[in-house]
């Protein structure tokens, strides 16, 4: 029995175990004459197995989790990067352009990934949002008292809207915001934990085809007469294709049109791959020689890209997204 003010009231709370999966049920009520209803209902309630979820094929790397050297630890969620040291918790939300277009201009970026990614699972207290002046970039910034929903617990979190190719959002989650102020001085600081996106690449993660398109223009008008003067564009398309026996095949164009005058040019190799944690080691590359590459693996929903930069030359740097047939 419980009593508030001058009701009196029963309250049951039955707990069971089953199929991998431990539930309660609550019931209040003030009349006695509910209780073989209520018990009718609790002896109808049936605790169905869990079906296993299943990973689509090569949708998830291999090596899902990274520790760092500086003592942060990250591992692959199904929204976002989980990066953790001790009790701080930061959260690097994969970009997700539909929801980015679905933002009212009303509405600033950091207000509606704030109602988007804390509200739902934080019970939040007044929010500041950053006034520290005019900058460019402009900083996306907020930040409040919260008790994770979770857990329960007290906490601080804060959180940034980074545009690097689409909106990357950044949440910490801190015990205080003396211990997020201890960490993170400035809101741009939060910028730099973009870098733990950041995981292992093993062959199995490289099987299949992969491709990355870039290109760009420049209109070109005359200084002193404003007159247009033309223009010039190119584009590069860069496609991988690694087997599971160990050879690769790459083919790489690139196009120019400049006033009208277009320029094409193409590269293709052939050879072996060998792959550790962070290299790839391929040969027959340029002059027939065995090029190392740069290696790692970034997470995005559902998937991830895979990143080879030249271990020789660092600004030829390939972004490869997976091409799964259909």
């Amino acid at each position: 029995m419980a009593t508030v003010g001058k009701l009196r009231f029963t309250v049951i709370v039955s707990t069971r175990t089953g199929q991998g999966r431990t539930y309660s049920i609550v019931h209040y009520f003030n009349d006695n004459s509910f209780a073989e209803a209520v018990g009718a209902l609790m002896r109808s309630v049936v605790v169905n197995g869990v079906a296993p979820v299943a990973t689509p094929a090569g949708m998830l790397m291999t090596k899902f989790n990274t520790n760092f050297d500086d003592g942060w630890k990250a591992t692959v969620q199904g929204e976002f990067v989980q990066v953790t040291k001790g009790a701080l918790e930061v959260q690097l939300h994969y970009v997700n352009d539909a929801r980015d277009k679905s933002r009212p201009n009303t509405v600033g970026p950091p207000e509606f990934y704030w109602s988007q990614v804390v509200e739902p699972f934080f019970r939040v207290g007044p929010a500041q949002v950053w006034g520290g002046g005019v900058s460019y970039p402009p900083v996306y910034f907020m930040e409040a008292n919260a008790v994770d929903k979770r857990n329960g617990k007290a906490c601080h979190v804060a959180l940034k809207v980074v545009y690097a190719g689409g909106a990357r959002v950044v949440v910490v989650v801190s015990p205080n915001q003396a211990a997020y102020r201890q960490q993170f001085g400035h809101p741009n600081d939060l910028d730099k934990m973009l870098v733990y996106n950041k995981f292992a690449v093993t062959a199995k993660d490289m099987v299949g085809s992969w491709g990355a398109n870039t290109g760009g223009g420049v209109e070109y008008y005359n200084a002193y007469s404003g007159n247009y003067a033309g223009m010039s564009a190119s584009s590069t398309t860069d496609e991988f294709v690694f087997q599971n026996d160990g050879t690769y095949q790459s083919k790489h164009r690139f196009a120019n049109t400049t006033n009208g005058a277009s320029r094409f040019s193409g590269l293709d190799y052939k050879g072996r791959y060998t792959v550790t944690d962070w290299e790839v080691m391929a040969t027959n590359r340029v002059e027939g020689k065995t090029k190392k590459f740069w290696a790692q693996l970034e997470a995005i929903k559902n998937g991830y890209v895979l990143i080879l930069t030249d271990s020789e030359y660092e600004p030829l740097r390939y972004v490869l997204v997976q091409r799964r047939e259909r």
